[in-house]
């Protein structure tokens, strides 16, 4: 019992470790029109569309898909009764889903510390991040 509890709690507390940040981030949600304009469209709006994108793909798919993972995972290994075939399917399953969340958050903050420091400096406000849009209402370019 005490040799299979350990590796299931290891997991618990390293999915809890990248869970974590999630919570703080609560704030950040789907978006519900993908395109931010239809016929009065302008360069600062090509900033929204990127951030509409990325906040899709990361929160309205990667992580769902994350949780159904999970529930499979779990499902499989639950009901394995045993069976080291089902035990190593949910464990691959399992692995597979944490490996993948992980893939698409670590690319996201590679883009964003590349951009932060090396790439983009705000045109109006050069203290400010490079995805805070918020300049484009000042932007002399409509």
């Amino acid at each position: 019992m005490g040799k299979t509890l350990l590796p299931v709690l290891g997991l618990f507390l390293a999915l809890l470790y990248f869970c974590i940040p999630a919570l703080a981030l609560a704030h950040i949600s789907v978006p519900t029109q993908l395109v931010p304009c239809t016929n009065d469209c302008n360069v600062c709006h090509l900033y929204d569309l990127a951030h509409n994108i990325i906040d899709l793909l990361l929160w309205g798919i990667a992580t769902p898909l994350l949780i159904v993972a999970l529930l499979v995972a779990g499902f499989f290994w639950l009901t394995s009764a045993g069976s080291e075939e089902k035990i190593t399917k949910g464990k691959s399953i399992l692995f597979s889903a944490v490996v993948g969340f992980v893939i698409a958050f670590g690319a996201w903050v590679i883009i964003n510390t590349i951009m932060t420091t090396l790439v983009f400096k705000n045109p109006i406000d050069n203290n400010s991040a490079w995805n805070d849009t918020s300049f484009c209402s000042q932007s002399p370019i409509k």
